[in-house]
């Protein structure tokens, strides 16, 4: 496909790696340093995590840093 950006297959297996791990996509694009389009593009199946799961993660990150600042 001439035009399209190409995922090595050392960076492609740890992008399977963190679907595998339900990452979001916003996050796998950022740690990885792949476009969102060619996310989707290549894996066109993986919608990442939902948003109301993204937000429960959030919240309870939030917690946690909290309790663990109370903690120290």
């Amino acid at each position: 496909m001439a035009g399209q950006a190409q995922i090595a297959p050392e960076k492609r297996a740890l992008i399977e790696k963190c679907i595998e791990d339900g990452w979001p996509l916003i996050q796998i694009q950022r740690t990885h340093g792949v476009s969102w389009n060619t996310l989707r593009r290549r894996f066109p199946s993986y919608r990442g995590m939902g948003l109301t799961d993204a937000a429960k993660l959030g919240a309870t990150a939030r917690r946690t840093t909290l309790a663990l600042r109370r903690a120290s």
